[in-house]
């Protein structure tokens, strides 16, 4: 199912030259973002008790 496309509006196009970024809900899927959430907690878990050699 395709729905048409979406047009960033000229605020959208201000807030990206302003600050480098645009948020855009519904872009990435929220079955994806769970997905990514996960593996990041998982991995900050990983790494908090990680004693590296400096680097």
């Amino acid at each position: 199912m395709h729905s048409e496309p979406k047009v960033l509006s000229a605020e959208d196009v201000a807030h990206y030259q302003e600050n480098g970024f645009v948020l855009v809900k519904g872009f990435v899927a929220p079955e994806i973002v769970a997905e990514i959430k996960a593996q990041t907690e998982e991995l900050h878990e990983r790494l908090v008790g990680f004693k590296g050699d400096g680097l």
